[in-house]
């Protein structure tokens, strides 16, 4: 969910579950950077939301030096891809997600976004691909993504016993693959009242 700042750098986001939840900010000619408090001497960067909570304070500072780095989302056959949703990490092994930032393709398939300047990794998703990632140097523009048409799986779930649809049933997939890149490990599904399910995505 996204939303943009006025002239005074509010913000103002609505229709958030009450789950947790991370916010992440980003603008031209800055790095991106997220919101984090210390919660018993540690470093939280997860923000815990309740049903009908409503939340102020939520402030965040944009280093400046900002780089940009830019490039064209494709399929396998060389066609744009339009609207893809791409996002930007420099160090996803850390697992620190506050310098995160997004951009979407547009009709020609090409993003861009301001990020910390050195080594970047660009992971790109859209509907009916598998997601896919690279690694790029900002500032750069010339970073291609290359998205492959998504592998589906689909199943039943039963009772071991009699045989019956077990619905809202918990099915994961892991990819190890994936894994090692920090992006898309795991693919979950509940099942439908007739025990069915469809996991999409894979590659």
């Amino acid at each position: 969910v996204c939303a943009e700042t006025d002239a005074q750098g509010k913000y103002r986001v609505d229709g958030l579950l009450p789950v947790r939840s991370t916010v992440v900010a980003s603008a031209s000619e800055h790095i991106p950077s997220g919101w984090s408090v210390k919660v018993d001497g540690q470093r939280r960067d997860w923000l815990p939301l309740q049903s009908g909570e409503h939340r102020e304070g939520i402030d965040l500072t944009l280093p400046g030096g900002g780089v940009l780095v830019q490039g064209v989302v494709r399929d396998l056959t060389g066609g744009e891809v339009e609207g893809a949703l791409v996002s930007f990490r420099s160090d996803f092994m850390t697992g620190d997600r506050r310098s995160e930032s997004f951009a979407n393709s547009d009709s020609e398939g090409v993003y861009k976004a301001w990020v910390a300047p050195g080594s970047v990794w660009i992971f790109a998703e859209a509907e009916g691909y598998a997601a896919s990632r690279l690694r790029g140097v900002a500032p750069g523009n010339d970073n291609q993504i290359f998205l492959t048409p998504e592998s589906v799986l689909r199943g039943r779930v039963v009772h071991a016993e009699t045989g019956a649809p077990v619905a809202d049933a918990w099915v994961r997939v892991e990819s190890n693959e994936l894994w090692m890149f920090g992006q898309g490990h795991q693919f979950d599904a509940r099942t439908e009242d007739d025990g069915t399910y469809r996991i999409g995505g894979l590659m």
